[in-house]
């Protein structure tokens, strides 16, 4: 196989183990009653985008992490389903 194929191909099984690590992140926020802001597959500009339930979904540019936002990671928030107002456990 070529260089390029190989490379390609190793892109691909990243983005799949990123994928599933994120998803791990999204079903266990979803299952906690946590408000899910974004799930987003890759780093930098989207590429592809769409929302779906008040949850906005995308692939990102540079295949090198992903991340699934909550409501309430970074600022004190209101919502009563935001990540700072759930109990430690």
């Amino acid at each position: 196989m070529s260089t390029i194929l190989y490379v390609l191909l190793a892109i691909l099984v990243l983005g799949v183990c990123i994928f599933i690590h994120e998803l791990g992140h999204y079903l266990a926020a979803r299952a906690c009653g946590l408000a899910v802001l974004e799930f987003a597959v890759g780093m930098g500009p989207k590429i592809i985008g769409w929302r779906k339930n008040d949850i906005d979904y995308s692939i990102r540019a540079f295949p090198i992490g992903g991340f699934c936002a909550m409501e309430g990671e970074q600022d004190d928030s209101t919502d009563e389903n935001a990540f700072c107002n759930k109990p430690v456990w």
